[in-house]
């Protein structure tokens, strides 16, 4: 009878990661795989990966982990969780991932406290109150989650979808956020409300050529992205296609307040800078004359938008200044087109199996961002004078040529009799580069200035100019891996590697372990 066995991947003993998480809109890699250049895999990868053959392996997984980079002994908190479990079974072979790392909880204190001032020891008179407690704070200051869903639709074919998402907030501080209320029951002039959001306060008193550069003190990034792959074989062909979504959103906004009995203090930035990113990427796969060798060719090509706007405002007793700036949305593209050939070399029992994958990619990629409009403005209190600057047309042009060859190999050796069989891998790789850079300036610079007087309107001297720099960047790198397998019966098998400065200086240990947890026969 046929048997099935129930496979668990556990992760153990780390100082780094624990295994080679699902990148961003990436895929999951098996340590084997990891440790020969990507040129083995194991049951991780066939579960977890698209291909017109998922769906081929006959037992379920159950893919799972928690690392700790930090120290070896427990500090609190892991930084890495992962989840993924494939079955064969049902109607459709499915398989399923998760992970979330990076977490890290924003420690800010949200409570309030008062600070109250008495005449004397015994409390007589309340003198002075003052109660602080906090705005909105981010709940998370750093999170990574990445979520795939395979499903094997037959005839070799599969499709899945990946969803990914980042958030990053940096430099958020507690006295960025705080309300304080300060009450003086002896002289209510001295009365005050202050509220901060994201700014402790305003450094410097404001004018119209200083006021975008008052700036918010913490910065929050969100990324998230969405793939859809589908893979499918013709004839002796494989073919994967992934149409790809993403977005990157930079947050900088602040505000803060003050209002006294003299005065009413307001400021306010609102500063968003985004970039979405659309496109697809091909790869293909064919046999080669001799066996067990293949061709593969591959390409990518993605369009990169750029939009950008910051608005604020300053108003007191005395004056009010306004400040625009925006980036029109500026496009680029990435073209990318590769192509490899696979050799296998296989001693006679194949104790010990060598592969060598030469590979060659061409990159070609225009970047453009368009500076758009900037305007800046202020009026006076009470004459309401108003000066409007307008600077259009302005922006850089990138080019970038690249040609990345390398040959990475791996090695895998396990005689019959042996206990523990090795696992290397290297990948010597050579990179060259050319960028031109160049700049743009079309429009030039228009001012105008309305209030008592008569109205006032300069025109700067239209350019046009374009120029920049070139270089040309070379680059040499050698990457090499070393790991160990140890085989077990029914099929489980345990890889480990070790790196560090020294045989004595552990600077971190992977442990991955496929093994069977019931059998029936």
């Amino acid at each position: 009878m046929k048997r099935k066995l129930f496979l668990a991947v556990l992760f153990a003993f780390t100082a780094t990661v624990l295994f080679a998480q699902a990148e961003f809109g990436g895929s999951v890699t098996s340590l084997e795989s990891e440790k020969t250049a990507e040129l083995f895999t194991n049951e991780i990868d066939d579960a977890f990966n698209v291909s017109p053959g998922f769906g081929g392996l006959a037992n379920k997984l159950i893919y799972a982990g928690v690392a700790n980079p930090h120290k070896l002994t427990g500090s609190g908190a892991n930084n890495l969780f992962t989840f993924g479990y494939y079955t064969p079974e049902g109607k459709l072979p499915l398989s399923v991932y998760f992970d979330i790392s990076g977490i890290a909880w924003s420690t800010i204190d949200r409570g309030s406290k008062t600070l109250k001032e008495w005449s004397d020891k015994q409390h007589s008179r309340l003198i002075k109150e003052t109660k602080t407690s906090h705005n909105w704070i981010p709940l998370f200051m750093n999170l990574k989650t990445n979520t795939q869903i395979l499903l094997g639709l037959g005839n070799e074919k599969a499709i899945g979808i990946k969803l990914a998402f980042n958030s990053n907030s940096s430099n958020i501080g507690p006295g960025n956020f705080e309300k304080i209320v300060v009450k003086d029951y002896l002289d209510p002039n001295n009365n005050s409300t202050e509220s901060k959001k994201n700014i402790p306060s305003i450094p410097i008193s404001p004018t119209l050529s200083n006021i975008d550069s008052i700036i918010a003190s913490g910065t929050i990034t969100t990324e998230f992205g969405l793939g859809i792959p589908f893979a499918f074989a013709a004839g002796n062909m494989e073919h994967v296609v992934e149409p790809y979504i993403g977005s990157e959103i930079s947050r900088r906004n602040a505000s803060y307040s003050k209002k006294t009995s003299s005065d009413n203090i307001k400021f306010k930035v609102t500063d968003i800078s985004a970039t979405t990113v659309f496109g697809a990427r091909y790869d293909v796969e064919m046999p080669a004359k001799r066996e067990d060798d293949k061709w593969s060719f591959g390409g990518s090509f993605f369009v990169n938008v750029k939009t950008a706007t910051k608005r604020a405002s300053y108003e007191d007793k005395d004056k009010a200044l306004k400040y625009a700036y925006d980036i029109k949305p500026g496009a680029g593209f990435t073209l990318t087109g590769k192509a490899a050939r696979l050799f296998n070399f296989n001693s006679p029992e194949k104790t010990v199996l060598f592969k060598i994958k030469p590979t060659a990619e061409l990159s070609f990629e225009l970047d453009a961002s368009s500076i758009g409009s900037k305007t800046t403005s202020s009026s006076t209190k009470p004459a309401s004078v108003s000066t409007t600057t307008t600077v259009k047309g302005k922006g850089r042009l990138n080019t970038t040529y690249g040609l990345d060859i390398s040959v990475p190999t791996g090695l895998r050796i396990l005689p019959a009799n042996w206990k523990v069989g090795f696992l290397l891998g290297a990948t010597p790789r050579a990179s060259f580069e050319l960028r031109a850079s160049g700049s743009v300036d079309k429009h030039g610079e228009h001012t105008t200035t309305t209030g008592s007087g008569p109205s006032l309107a300069e025109y700067k001297q239209t350019t046009h100019t374009v120029g920049g720099i070139r270089y040309i960047n070379i680059r040499f790198s050698e990457q090499h891996m070393l790991g160990i397998t140890i085989p077990f019966e029914s099929g489980a098998h345990l890889d480990v590697s070790v790196n560090g400065a020294n045989l004595w200086m552990f600077e971190s240990l992977k442990i991955q372990a496929v093994i069977p947890l019931a059998s029936k026969k």
